[in-house]
């Protein structure tokens, strides 16, 4: 089976059993869930990602099984998987691309954030100020000062 092909079987089996992990705030990853472990199988050597076999949550059913992937590898199936997506699912992927873009900024907006905290401690621990006294002055606990000075 070529790439191409491999692509187009996981977007039907998508289309039927799989879904986006979206909250309000946060693009999680996207599942796919099914009793058959063999095909999420063929999924996770083609595709990556993890599958986990939750809860039986009634004694008399089939034990099913998630398969999942991290956001950065959704984010990449998902606009692999985009131009042959039907419109219910592109309208729904487009907006887990959006939230995923919105979590990445303000994921490196923290990071930057933090990154010019650190520099600030130490510099400020260069000059012979004690944790507290940083702490003090920057406006954070002294364990935080002390995370930091240590990193």
């Amino acid at each position: 089976m070529t790439d191409r092909d491999k692509l187009f079987w996981f977007i039907g089996l998508f289309e039927g059993e799989g879904s986006f992990s979206l909250t309000p705030k946060y693009a999680k990853w996207i599942t796919i869930t099914s009793t058959d472990r063999d095909v999420l199988e063929r999924v996770q050597e083609t595709f990556g990602g993890t599958i986990i076999k939750p809860t039986l949550r009634r004694e008399n059913w089939k034990q099913e099984y998630v398969w999942y992937t991290t956001k950065v590898e959704s984010s990449k199936l998902i606009k692999e998987m985009l131009p042959y997506l039907s419109v219910r699912r592109v309208k729904r992927a487009n907006e887990w691309l959006e939230m995923f873009e919105k979590n990445m900024e303000t994921t490196k907006l923290k990071e930057t954030k933090r990154e010019n905290l650190k520099t600030r401690v130490q510099d400020y621990r260069k000059t012979g100020m004690t944790q507290l006294e940083i702490a003090n002055l920057v406006g954070y606990e002294r364990s935080y000062i002390a995370k930091l000075l240590k990193d």
